[in-house]
C-alpha cells in the first residue's frame, strides 16, 4: 500500500540537501579561524538537520518542523554563541540558517493553509470587441 504524496515533502528534501551542504561546508568555504569549533559545530548541526528531515520525508509530524525552526536559529546564532563571528564561517552558518529555518517555517504555513493550493485561477483576460466602421455613420455595431 502507497502513502499518499504530501505537496509540501519537497521542502523536506531542500532541507535535507541544505544540511548536505552544511556537513561539506567546512572543505568547501575552508573555515581556517577557530576550525575546531566552526567544524564540529557545522558538522553537528548538519547531522541533526539531515535527521530530522529524513524522518519528516518518511512520516510527517509537525513537531519535526519546529525542531528544524529551532535548528535553523541555532544554526544561525551559534558562531555568536560560540565564539566564532565575524568570521567566514560565521557568514555561511548563518545563511544556512536562515534557509533551514525559513523552510521549515514555509512547510509549516502550507500546512497549516491547505486552502492556498485550491485557490481558483485567475480570469482569463479577453479584450473588448473593437467597432467596426461603416460608410454610413462611421461605426456599426457588431449584431
Amino acid at each position: 500500500m502507497t502513502r499518499p504524496h504530501r505537496r509540501e515533502a519537497v521542502l523536506d528534501i531542500y532541507q535535507f540537501a541544505l544540511a548536505a551542504a552544511l556537513f561539506a561546508s567546512p572543505w568547501l568555504f575552508a573555515f581556517t579561524r577557530n576550525t575546531g569549533t566552526a567544524t564540529t559545530d557545522a558538522t553537528v548541526s548538519a547531522l541533526l538537520v539531515a535527521a530530522v528531515s529524513a524522518v519528516a520525508l518518511r512520516m510527517f509530524r509537525e513537531w519535526e518542523e519546529w525542531i528544524n525552526v529551532v535548528l535553523g536559529v541555532w544554526i544561525a546564532a551559534s558562531p555568536w554563541v560560540l565564539g566564532f563571528g565575524h568570521t567566514p564561517a560565521s557568514h555561511v552558518m548563518l545563511g544556512f540558517g536562515i534557509l533551514i529555518a525559513y523552510l521549515a517555517l514555509m512547510e509549516l504555513w502550507l500546512v497549516h493553509n491547505p486552502d492556498y493550493y485550491t485557490l481558483p485561477p485567475p480570469q482569463e483576460w479577453r479584450p473588448t470587441p473593437r467597432p467596426t466602421r461603416s460608410s454610413a455613420n462611421g461605426y456599426r455595431s457588431r449584431a
